[in-house]
């Protein structure tokens, strides 16, 4: 309990960690979905129909 008297800890930095720890799991399982449900279209297209295109990666900030 010593650590957290000698560090300023209020709840509102503990509150903002847990945030951004949420907003990382979040974004991880966004990209497992998207990458899943991508393949799943992939797979299951109509080949006479629609082409394959190719994958490419995309970064946003």
């Amino acid at each position: 309990m010593n650590s957290l008297t000698v560090e300023t800890v209020t709840f509102k930095t503990i509150e903002r960690k847990f945030f951004e720890i949420g907003c990382e799991v979040a974004r991880t399982l966004m990209e497992q979905f998207l990458e899943d449900a991508d393949q799943e279209l992939k797979d299951g297209r109509d080949r006479a129909a629609l082409r394959h295109k190719g994958s490419r990666t995309v970064f946003v900030n």
